[in-house]
């Protein structure tokens, strides 16, 4: 038997009830580790390109450098730059495959299946999730191909005499074409959440996505804005309660380590000093600060300088690192879920078709009509 939905802004509230869910977090850690498998090794190398030591570069930010928190961006040249945005790509396109996964345990789910297996969720992203990355490549290379063309174009003002009358002219059509680049761009932010619902509930394949995106869009965007906002600020309250109990189930658990390890605390400071990436920036810093973790990562006063304490501490790190990944996680399963309940509402006002309601193979039919509609029928 498939929830109940309002169909309304309501739905959105469920968000972090349903993030709280061990397999949706576990699908969204597992996407933090890959994601970081990729851009840690690419930013430490631009780093180097860029003239920065590795080992300083690990001294300070450990295992997650982020330049343009940093400023140390500002120093990078061509080059460096190019390498640290392929990590951010790639780091990104791996939370969009696995955001079709959590949406596709979160949509069994809501249907009634509590225990859709996570491996399928997987497979089914790796089959279907490349749409999540090509939807919104596609918007963005239409937007920069237009503007290149307007660029080009404008640079008919160069001839002499005649070349600022030209450019007079084609102004106001340009004008209409930096309109649709915007709107396009506008496109581009909306597919990065919405594609991936798309795919874990109707199979979409990147044309259904653009088609998807750009429906939503015209048809249900001050609802888009609205519930995006909403599950922000979900998102936000959720991250403070979890952030919350995870700091005190935290000391709860450091102080009985106490009892057993007399070194806990120098094993403590060495491991802070570990993970200690989040004082580089303000923002960071007021994140712990919200979800109360920077009271659990403070710095006892204690200096560790036995061999034995010093390899407690990197091992205690390494669980503290963990610790953030569970939290992290956590928003990220709240986020996809509420995406998904977002689409699913948005589907139903758009198209009147509840999509908790439709079989399999109806939902096939629904999107093979789609594809063989023509213009003026999708219209």
């Amino acid at each position: 038997m498939h929830i109940k939905l309002h169909f309304n802004f309501k739905d959105v509230l469920r968000a972090p009830r349903y993030g709280l869910s061990v397999k949706k977090m576990w699908l969204q850690f597992l996407g933090i580790i890959i994601g970081l498998a990729l851009y840690v090794p690419l930013t430490y190398l631009a780093y180097s390109m860029a003239g920065f030591r590795p080992e300083d570069v690990w001294r300070f930010y450990h295992l997650l450098p982020v330049p343009v928190l940093t400023g140390d961006y500002l120093t990078f040249g061509l080059k460096p730059q190019i390498i640290w945005w392929t990590g951010v790509v790639l780091f990104v396109a791996v939370q969009l495959f696995t955001g079709v996964a959590i949406s596709k345990v979160a949509y069994e789910q809501f249907k009634g299946d509590e225990l859709y297996e996570v491996t399928k969720a997987a497979k089914m992203a790796l089959l279907k999730g490349k749409a999540t990355v090509l939807a919104p490549i596609t918007l963005l290379i239409l937007a920069l191909v237009l503007l290149g063309v307007e660029v080009g174009v404008f640079y008919l003002g160069r001839i002499p005499v005649v070349g600022g009358v030209i450019d007079a002219i084609l102004f106001l059509f340009f004008l209409f074409v930096s309109l649709f680049i915007i709107y396009v761009m506008i496109g581009f932010v909306v597919s990065l959440f919405m594609v991936a619902p798309a795919v874990a509930t109707t199979q979409a394949d990147t044309f259904d996505a653009l088609f998807e995106t750009f429906s939503i869009l015209n048809e249900q965007n001050w609802r888009f804005v609205v519930y995006e906002l909403l599950l922000i600020a979900v998102k936000a309250v959720a991250a403070v309660i979890f952030g919350f109990f995870l700091t005190w189930g935290a000391k709860l658990t450091f102080w009985a380590m106490g009892f057993g390890y007399s070194q806990s605390l120098f094993a403590h400071d060495v491991a802070v000093r570990f993970v200690d990436w989040f004082s580089l920036s303000i923002w960071s810093l007021r994140f712990m600060d919200l979800t109360s973790l920077s009271r659990f990562f403070a710095l006892t006063g204690h200096a560790a300088t036995l061999p034995a304490t010093v390899a407690a501490g990197v091992a205690l790190g390494i669980v503290y690192y963990i610790i953030l990944f569970l939290l992290f996680s956590y928003i990220g399963a709240v986020c996809w879920s509420g995406q998904t309940l977002i689409y699913i509402v948005l589907y139903k006002k758009k198209d009147d078709i509840d999509l908790l309601a439709q079989r399999p193979e109806a939902i096939e039919e629904i999107v093979v009509e789609k594809e063989t509609a023509g213009p003026s029928e999708k219209a």
